[in-house]
């Protein structure tokens, strides 16, 4: 489950790729997607390079939902939204590309004027748009928090 030297998730997490980041540690690491479906999108992946969640332990796969949680909470107090998306794609069949193949989580927020729909992405976002997007997102997120809300 090392970094696969092909695989555009493995290359974010070491700086190879540029990246708007909102949240990086050492086993996860949040970033906008440069093709959003809607303004706030935001990919959460492990460090280490696994296909199928299915293969990660109880420890790991709860920390990636736990960080999953409180992102959202905090994407949907810096981006007005009506409704939430949490997404895995998961081979070819989902339209995954091969570069692509990392597990990683698609959290979107959607408001009534414009719906999720990861089929539905536009072009490439301008850099500073995604950058003041990861700025507010991370602002308001608190990894540690186990409160209610």
């Amino acid at each position: 489950m090392d970094s696969h030297e092909n695989c555009v998730f493995c290359a974010l997490y070491g700086g190879t790729i540029e990246a708007s980041t909102v949240f990086r540690n050492e086993h996860v690491m949040a970033a906008m997607t440069i093709r959003p479906s809607h303004v706030g999108h935001v990919l959460l992946f492990p460090k280490a390079h696994v296909e199928d969640f299915a293969l990660l332990d109880q420890k790991r796969l709860g920390y990636l939902f736990h960080v999953a949680a409180r992102l959202k909470l905090a994407i949907c107090e810096a981006i007005p939204c009506e409704g939430f998306q949490v997404l895995i794609n998961q081979g070819e069949a989902t339209h995954q590309k091969r570069d692509c193949r990392h597990l990683h989580v698609h959290l979107i927020p959607c408001s009534l004027e414009a719906p999720g729909d990861v089929e539905g992405r536009r072009a490439e976002a301008p850099r500073g748009e995604l950058d003041e997007a990861a700025r507010r997102i991370a602002q308001r997120l608190n990894v540690d928090a186990d409160a209610e809300k």
